[in-house]
């Protein structure tokens, strides 16, 4: 075969030709790389070569100059197998360009590689084995290409379940978690068995013997004045403690009680409160009563000036109700028959008392002055729009009148020097000693500081008969 004839084909056939000198040129690199491996690694002092080592290199150096000679021949289809001393299969491929050239130029150079390896490893070991010889092993060379994945194995059994461990130590508890919601009630339980009975309990005391009602009452009879409170106090004894309960005779029951307090109260006695009550104790073995009596009276003023003369106690008592309301209890502070005729007595007795009446006596008339403020030692005059006087039997015979204050400011005078004074000029004025002189006063309507009934003829001598005066008696009362 045509040598040259080959050549011109070449050109066509660029790239394999690129691979095989790729081949050529890597492979005579790694021979020379071992090669100086191999001297560098021998004694620094040997100086004459074994002729077998360096025969061996002589025919590696033939071997590349075969195989420059065989890619040669192989360019030009020319079979390499027979004129090569170590059989490397090279397998012709044809100079078209197909799908397999990639493979075939990697069998190729795997070929080159195990061709020198096995020239170098054969030299090696001879080399090594002569007498006095060490070989120390060459440097690792270049990483190889990866070849290709093999086949997945077959799936592995499997192995055996080892033994449990043995459990680790309980950790600390946890922080208590917020309290959740109450959940809906459980289906009650079926009742348990009765319980085994218990040792008895010691021996109790001896009881209280049984005995019948019995009943006291205090006071057995009791006298109030109207718009008072009556109490009647019940006591009853008995085994087993009786019940306690209040009536009037004649009436309906009026309290039932089997506590401490046994008493009937009959709070502000109106006449129609008089009459009998019974207290009645009852039991399972009987009942026992006793019965009291209540007398109520009509209110009278404890007044020596007014003595039991209904007519004038009844007229003052509605002219006082719209300032103190009905049946008010009145005490007295001052009476100057009784207590004497200086006013100083009367200011001890009666200053600093509110609600006051002063009632005046001259000869067979009778008058006087309400008023809300107390009398004082000192003040001077006074103002109050609730004082009034009053008349109950006077000189021209008008009947009982009630005269109210038309200058609040003068309506009232406080003094030590004297009693009693209402109005400027002056309508009421009781002096010291007024028993012994002729210098009381009783002036009514002088500066119409008070009011005055119509058809009044003489004023001034209206109230106590004469201007001026002398009192027979005079007394004072306050509201209790």
């Amino acid at each position: 075969m045509d040598i040259d004839a080959h050549q011109t084909k070449i050109p066509s056939s660029e790239k394999r030709s690129d691979h095989f000198q790729k081949a050529s040129s890597l492979l005579s690199v790694a021979a020379i790389m071992m090669t100086v491996a191999l001297f560098v690694r021998t004694e620094t002092n040997m100086k004459i070569l074994d002729s077998k080592f360096t025969q061996k290199i002589q025919e590696m150096g033939d071997s590349l100059d075969s195989l420059r000679v065989a890619r040669q021949v192989l360019l030009t289809d020319s079979d390499i197998s027979k004129g090569m001393e170590h059989k490397v299969n090279i397998v012709r491929r044809s100079l078209t360009s197909n799908e397999s050239d990639s493979v075939n130029e990697a069998e190729a150079d795997n070929g080159f590689k195990k061709y020198v390896t096995s020239i170098v490893t054969e030299s090696i070991g001879t080399y090594c084995l002569s007498p006095g010889k060490v070989c120390v092993a060459g440097p690792r060379g270049l990483k190889g290409t990866p070849g290709n994945r093999g086949r997945r194995g077959p799936k592995g059994t499997k192995g055996e379940t080892g033994t449990k461990g043995f459990m680790g130590p309980p950790g600390k508890s946890g922080k208590q978690g917020i309290k959740g919601d109450v959940g809906n009630p459980g289906i009650k339980g079926d009742k348990g068995d009765k319980g085994v009975p218990g040792h008895p309990g010691p021996k109790g005391e001896p009881g209280q013997s049984l005995s019948a009602p019995d009943v006291n009452v205090s006071p057995v009879s009791l006298t109030v004045t109207e718009n008072q409170t009556a109490i009647f106090h019940c006591s009853a004894t008995g085994h087993p403690k009786p019940k306690v309960s209040w009536r009037k005779i004649n009436g309906a029951e009026l309290v039932t009680t089997d506590g401490p307090d046994t008493a009937l109260h009959v709070r502000t006695a109106g006449y129609n409160d008089s009459g009998s009550y019974m207290c009645t104790a009852t039991s399972v073995l009987g009942k026992a009563q006793k019965m009291a009596k209540l007398y109520v009276e009509g209110f009278r003023w404890r007044s020596s000036i007014l003595r039991d003369n209904v007519f004038y106690q009844s007229h003052l008592n509605q002219f006082l109700t719209p300032a103190v309301g009905s049946h008010p209890q009145w005490l007295l502070c001052y009476r100057a028959s009784t207590h004497g005729w200086d006013v100083s007595t009367f200011h001890s007795n009666c200053d600093g008392k509110r609600n006051t009446v002063t009632i005046v006596k001259a000869g067979q008339y009778l008058f006087g002055g309400y008023t809300d403020i107390p009398w004082e030692s000192s003040g001077g005059w006074t103002s109050t729009p609730n004082a009034f006087l009053f008349s109950l039997h006077n000189k021209e015979g008008l009947a009982p009148f009630k005269s109210v204050v038309k200058k609040p400011y003068r309506a009232m005078f406080r003094h030590s020097c004297c009693g009693p004074v209402f109005g400027t000029g002056h309508d009421i004025y009781i002096t010291n000693n007024a028993n012994s002189n002729h210098n009381s006063h009783a002036k009514f309507g002088y500066e119409n500081v008070y009011s005055v009934p119509s058809g009044v003829q003489n004023k001034q001598a209206l109230l106590a008969g004469s201007h001026p005066f002398t009192p027979d008696d005079w007394e004072v009362f306050y509201l209790g």
